[in-house]
């Protein structure tokens, strides 16, 4: 069993625990619809899936390609998770504002979040990632994962310095660490 595995049902274990399992539909819907935009495209891309795996900030896929993807082919895949949650929060706002339904304002707060979440340059988040692939258009490759990992570097500790503080303001609210703590693990230990 891998770190990241026993991470995964550690972070649910205890978000479960405390927050009694009604939150985690919306979030599993939540990636799904941000998984599965990246999907759509990378199989536009003619791009295999080659496992799909999920882990404390969603769902993850992984693809393989008979052919190599442009960087710009590959940052219009990894656009397209958060855009479409913007998308999904958008239309819940439109549909909320004509009538209610029942939890479809906290469905909106998690693609909302997904999609905030996701644009933030931190790898192996795809603001990360699409990050990396923009230098590396233009910068050689060394240069482009130094600089892709100083900004994920300083975005994490803007993200752990945040969770602390909501923490602090909530009265107890650790997912958001939980999160941190496991993007810098990730982050460390990962050699992408």
């Amino acid at each position: 069993m891998r770190i990241s595995d026993i991470l995964t049902l550690l972070f649910w274990g205890l978000f479960y625990i405390f927050d009694e399992g009604e939150n985690l539909v919306y979030i599993f819907l939540a990636a799904t619809f941000h998984e599965s935009a990246h999907i759509f495209f990378y199989y536009i891309f003619k791009a295999k899936i080659d496992s799909v795996r999920i882990l404390p900030y969603g769902i993850s896929a992984s693809f393989r390609s008979t052919v190599k993807l442009s960087y710009k082919k590959e940052t219009v895949a990894l656009f397209a998770g958060p855009c479409f949650n913007l998308i999904v929060a958008v239309f819940c706002l439109i549909i909320n504002s004509f009538l209610f339904v029942d939890g479809l304002e906290t469905f909106f707060l998690y693609n909302a979040a997904y999609f905030m979440m996701n644009i933030i340059p931190i790898f192996p988040l795809d603001g990360g990632r699409i990050l990396r692939n923009l230098l590396l258009q233009r910068f050689s490759s060394d240069f482009a994962l130094k600089i892709s990992g100083v900004f994920s570097v300083f975005f994490l500790a803007l993200l752990f310095v945040i969770s602390v503080w909501v923490f602090t303001e909530s009265g107890g609210n650790f997912s958001l660490i939980l999160v941190s703590l496991y993007l810098i693990i990730t982050f460390f230990t990962k050699p992408d």
